[in-house]
C-alpha cells in the first residue's frame, strides 16, 4: 500500500501548477495540505496503538494463569516456583561438595 505522503506530493503539485491563484491563495493552500498531512499522521498513530491494543485483554479469576497470579496477589508474591527452590538446592549442595574437595585437597 502506497504512503499517502507520497500520493499528496505529486498531487498538490499539479494542482499549484495548473490553478491560477494569487500568493494569498497559495499559501492558504499550503495551509490547508499541512493540514491535511497531520490530520493524516495524527490518524495513522491512533490505528497503529489500537491495532497494538487489540488482543491485550488478561484473563481474571480463575482463568489467569498461576504465573500471572504471583506478580499480582500479595499472598503468592513472595513465593518461588518449586523448581526454582529445587535449583538452589542442588547449587547449593554442588557449592558444598565443591569447597569440601578444595579443602581436601589442600589438606
Amino acid at each position: 500500500m502506497p504512503h499517502i505522503s507520497n500520493l499528496l506530493a505529486p498531487f498538490t503539485a499539479v494542482l499549484l501548477a495548473i490553478a491560477p491563484i494569487g500568493n494569498l491563495a497559495l499559501a492558504m493552500v499550503l495551509v490547508v495540505v499541512a493540514d491535511i498531512a497531520i490530520a493524516l499522521f495524527i490518524a495513522r498513530l491512533i490505528a497503529a496503538r489500537r491495532k497494538k491494543t487489540v488482543g491485550s485483554v488478561v484473563v481474571m479469576d480463575a482463568e489467569m494463569p498461576m504465573e500471572l497470579r504471583r506478580r499480582t496477589e500479595p499472598g503468592l508474591r513472595a513465593r518461588r516456583p518449586t523448581g526454582i527452590v529445587e535449583m538452589q538446592v542442588r547449587w547449593r549442595q554442588a557449592a558444598e561438595a565443591h569447597r569440601r574437595a578444595q579443602t581436601q585437597k589442600t589438606v
